[in-house]
C-alpha cells in the first residue's frame, strides 16, 4: 500500500535509514530535471521509502515524445530534406550510371598524393565513388517524395511567416472563408484558432457588399480596408491553417527523414575515410623521420 509523504518528509533526518535518504535525495534530484516539481511538492513512496523512479522516468518520456510528436512537421525539416545537395541529387539517377562505371574518374579518386600511399586499408577508388552515387540517390528520392507529399500551404511559402506574408497579398475573401469554415468545422489545433466569431463577422462585414449579386446591393465593403483593420484575425486563420497543415501526411516525412540520413551517412563514409588516412599519415610521417 502506498502513501503520499511531502518532500520535506523526504529530505528530513526522522527518515529511517541514511542510505535510503541518500538515494531519495538522487531520485528528488532526478525527477526535479526531468519533470516539473508537482505545485503541492508531493512525491509517491512505498512503505520502504523507495522513489518510483521508473515511473517518473516513463512519465517523462511520454511527456517529451508527446511534445516532440505534437511539433513534428513538415517546415523544421524543409532545410534538410529540401536544400540544394538534395535538389542536385535529382539528376543523380540520370547521369549517375555515366559516372558510376567510368575507370578513368574512379581511378583519380585514390588521394595518394594527400593521404599517402602507405596506407592500404579503408575505401578504394570506386567504392567512393558508389558510397558518393547511392547518397545522392537516397537524397533524390527523399526529395522527390518530399515535393509531391509535402503539404499544399507549403506552395504559398515553407514557414509561418512566409506563408502568412504572401497569402494576405493574394488570398481573396472567399480564400479565407473557407479556411474559417475548415476551422471551425475541425476544432482549432493551437490558441490561434480560438478567435471569436463575432471578430470574423465584423471582418466578414467590413469585406463584403450586403445584397451583393442583386439590385439592392450597398457598396459598403472595402477589401483592403478590412484586411488592415482585421490584420490581426487574417494572421491567426492563417497560423493555424499553416500549423494544421504542417502535420499532414506524417508518415511520409518520417520516410523522407530516414532516406534523408541515409543518404547523408553515405556521402560522408568516403570523406570520413580520406579524413583518417590524412590523419594517419600526417602525424605518422614525423614519427618515421624522428625515429629514423
Amino acid at each position: 500500500m502506498r502513501r503520499k509523504v511531502r518532500e520535506s518528509d523526504l529530505l528530513s533526518a526522522d527518515f529511517p535509514g541514511w542510505r535510503k535518504r541518500t538515494w531519495l535525495h538522487f531520485s528528488l534530484e532526478i525527477q526535479a530535471i526531468l519533470v516539473p516539481l508537482r505545485h503541492d511538492s508531493m512525491y509517491e513512496v512505498d512503505p520502504n521509502g523507495e522513489v518510483a523512479l521508473m515511473r517518473t522516468l516513463f512519465a517523462a518520456f511520454d511527456s517529451r515524445y508527446t511534445s516532440f510528436w505534437y511539433n513534428f512537421g513538415w517546415s523544421r525539416w524543409v532545410a534538410y530534406i529540401d536544400g540544394w545537395i538534395p535538389r542536385f541529387s535529382l539528376f543523380v539517377p540520370i547521369v549517375g550510371y555515366l559516372i558510376i562505371f567510368s575507370d578513368q574518374v574512379g581511378g583519380s579518386l585514390h588521394f595518394n598524393n594527400l593521404a599517402g600511399p602507405v596506407h592500404d586499408f579503408g575505401l578504394t577508388g570506386q567504392e567512393r565513388l558508389r558510397f558518393v552515387y547511392f547518397g545522392l540517390f537516397f537524397l533524390g528520392v527523399s526529395n522527390f517524395i518530399y515535393r509531391i507529399k509535402r503539404p499544399y500551404v507549403f506552395r504559398f511559402g515553407t514557414d509561418r511567416v512566409s506563408y502568412g506574408r504572401t497569402a494576405l497579398e493574394s488570398f481573396t475573401y472567399h480564400d479565407f472563408l473557407s479556411l474559417h469554415h475548415e476551422i471551425r468545422s475541425k476544432n482549432h489545433y493551437t490558441l490561434d484558432g480560438k478567435y471569436y466569431d463575432s471578430e470574423w463577422d465584423g471582418f466578414r462585414d467590413a469585406a463584403t457588399n450586403p445584397g451583393e449579386g442583386t439590385d439592392l446591393v450597398e457598396r459598403t465593403g472595402h477589401w483592403e480596408e478590412a484586411k488592415s483593420k482585421y490584420g490581426s484575425l487574417l494572421r491567426s486563420v492563417l497560423s493555424e491553417t499553416f500549423f494544421r497543415s504542417n502535420l499532414q501526411r506524417r508518415s511520409w516525412l518520417v520516410l523522407c527523414s530516414i532516406l534523408s540520413t541515409v543518404g547523408y551517412l553515405l556521402l560522408a563514409a568516403p570523406s570520413f575515410d580520406l579524413f583518417v588516412k590524412v590523419f594517419l599519415s600526417t602525424f605518422k610521417l614525423p614519427l618515421q623521420l624522428g625515429a629514423g
